[in-house]
């Protein structure tokens, strides 16, 4: 075990570098079967169905919201027809509330869908709601909520590229396919939250993804690349802050205590695509990889597609080990 209270290991720990998956581009998973659609993908309040059994649904339509509006809405990654309302157990144990599609993969797209028009500040935060946006580094906190601040009153956007995890690549890729939209967003939040600078934490380990956004930003003065050391936890909220800033977010406290706000790569750069064209947070990019995969990369999915289905698809031959958690599952 290490001693965290040894100075060697104040700022993190060097863990071995497994990102096999970090020069695999995106690859698309075809539209499952079904989806299970959990109504609970926030911190916070799940939301309440707003569809029915037998009911068919489009692409990006609304099927589950917050009474308090606490949560993002959550939207059907597939086009078909639910097929159940039921409970299904998460990680975290306790029962969920889900909706069941059963894809006709056609992939209908709702023709409510329109792009959004932002003027003011709370037209930018609805826009920022409807998105149905989380926090894509893990913790999931609602973005709207994260975002709706006093103009002003962040003087930094720090952006979360670090992605310390030994094996997870997914927000590396995003920057090297789709670095534009990166930094678009970046400046969509700078402008109508009045913030003054913006600085991007990636970790040294990825110099292409460094090169890519220091090109695009040589000519915002605003916008600043930061290579960080390969330390884990980097990618930590309170890690990054120091690590950028030199500031200490106190307990018990929140980033803005300090002047700050710290958004995912990948999450700023699904916002500014939602602004473009109206398309709500629909699926997911995916690092698979691990001793027991034959062929690791990193795969694009619906949200709502079982575990099995996106490791069948990757993979020819499973093992004894998938053959085991496909057991548990079931039991």
């Amino acid at each position: 075990m290490v001693n965290i209270l040894n100075k060697k290991y104040l700022n993190g720990i060097y863990l071995k570098r497994s990102k096999h998956t970090a020069n695999n581009d995106t690859q698309v998973m075809p539209v499952p079967d079904k989806v299970i659609i959990s109504m609970s993908q926030h911190m916070g309040s799940p939301c309440i169905p707003l569809v029915s059994v037998g009911e068919a649904v489009c692409v990006g339509q609304k099927i589950g919201e917050t009474t308090q509006k606490s949560g993002p809405p959550i939207h059907a990654s597939v086009s078909g027809v639910v097929t159940d309302l039921r409970e299904i157990k998460t990680l975290a144990v306790f029962p969920v509330q889900s909706i069941v599609i059963r894809t006709d993969k056609t992939q209908t797209v709702c023709p409510e869908l329109t792009k959004p028009v932002i003027k003011t500040k709370a037209d930018f935060i609805r826009a920022v709601y409807e998105s149905g946006l989380v926090g894509l580094g893990g913790a999931g906190f609602p973005t709207h909520r994260k975002l709706n601040i006093e103009k002003g009153s962040a003087g930094e956007l720090l952006i979360n590229a670090a992605e310390c995890e030994p094996y997870i690549t997914s927000d590396n890729r995003e920057i090297l396919e789709h670095p534009r939209d990166v930094i678009e967003g970046i400046k969509l939040v700078c402008t109508h939250l009045e913030i003054g600078q913006a600085v991007i934490g990636v970790e040294e380990n990825k110099p292409d993804a460094i090169a890519i956004l220091r090109n695009l930003c040589k000519n915002e003065n605003r916008i600043s690349v930061r290579a960080l050391p390969s330390l884990y936890p980097q990618g930590a909220e309170k890690a990054l802050i120091y690590s950028l800033t030199k500031k200490i977010v106190p307990e018990n406290a929140l980033p803005l205590d300090v002047g700050v706000i710290v958004m995912n790569v990948t999450s700023i750069a699904a916002l500014y695509r939602y602004t473009q064209t109206g398309m709500p947070l629909l699926s997911r990019r995916v690092s698979v990889a691990g001793n027991l995969i034959k062929n690791p990369g990193n795969i694009r999915v619906p949200i709502g597609t079982k575990v099995d289905d996106l490791i069948a698809f990757w993979c020819a031959r499973l093992t004894l080990c998938l053959w085991r958690w496909k057991e548990i599952c079931r039991s």
